[in-house]
């Protein structure tokens, strides 16, 4: 249910733009976030892989691929978040992960400078976890099965 949900907000959430460029939260990451504590690590790379080759083909940038390969490594280092038993541990975790991601993503998109890189990669990041947490706090339910 939650799954069905980001993938309708990711279609039709609007977006915020800034400096002419759009940013909204990154629901399909938070799909692949939300479901790694949930599923094996076999198919947490896979929902990695296909949401990546999703974004690949949806934005058809020119580097057809690199956003598969780099939600694959997200995917993995979500894998990798698991062995942390404290809470806080995983979420600054996740949190730097999708700064980061979102950081390779502006790199791959736009010719600018890092802080335009940082910039807009720390309000997306920032924008994405407070999505995330908004679900946890609704869905607390779910979130604590793990």
């Amino acid at each position: 249910m939650i799954t069905l949900l980001l993938l309708i907000l990711h279609f039709y959430f609007p977006s915020i733009d800034y400096n002419s460029i759009s940013i909204s939260p990154d629901f399909l990451l938070l799909i692949i976030i939300i479901n790694s504590f949930y599923l094996n690590d076999s198919k947490t790379l896979l929902l990695g892989f296909i949401i990546g080759l999703l974004k690949d083909i949806l934005t058809q940038s020119d580097y057809l691929g690199f956003l598969t390969f780099v939600t694959l490594v997200f995917s993995y280092a979500l894998i990798k978040i698991k062995i942390y038993q404290k809470k806080d541990i995983q979420y600054f975790s996740i949190s730097f992960l999708t700064f980061f991601y979102f950081f390779i993503n502006y790199f791959l998109k736009y010719s600018e400078s890092y802080f335009f890189y940082f910039k807009f990669s720390l309000i997306q990041a920032i924008l994405t976890i407070f999505i995330l947490f908004l679900f946890y706090f609704i869905f607390n339910k779910r979130f604590k099965r793990n």
